[in-house]
């Protein structure tokens, strides 16, 4: 998938899976993809949830090179993990990729495919 497509039609999709997890979550992420651009994700944001650009204030700031925002969009990465190899550099509240990966995750039972479709 396309890194904007993904920050600007994907990711806000996938907030309204679980609405009222998102709009009670507060904080803020902040990703910057080399040669890509950046956007930072707003918790609890209704309005305008993701919006371009990398807000240096944010709660969870996340350097990703291509191939490992590639791999993490494909859950093939441990955010923890690349962390500690040095493969992505966070910095902030590190549990926010907990909350992320729980919009991220595929959907589990036949009716979440039938309201996704």
């Amino acid at each position: 998938m396309d890194v904007q497509r993904f920050f600007e039609v994907a990711l806000p999709q996938m907030l309204t899976k679980h609405w009222d997890v998102f709009v009670s979550t507060r904080g803020s992420v902040a990703f910057s993809v080399q040669d890509a651009g950046s956007w930072t994700l707003l918790w609890g944001e209704t309005e305008e949830p993701v919006v371009s650009g990398f807000l240096p204030d944010a709660s969870l700031k996340v350097w990703f090179s291509a191939p490992m925002f590639q791999a993490f969009l494909e859950g093939r990465l441990d955010p923890y993990e690349a962390v500690e190899r040095g493969e992505i550099v966070c910095e902030g509240e590190e549990d926010l990729f907990e909350t992320l990966g729980y919009f991220l995750r595929p959907s589990n039972s036949v009716f979440d495919v039938y309201l996704q479709g």
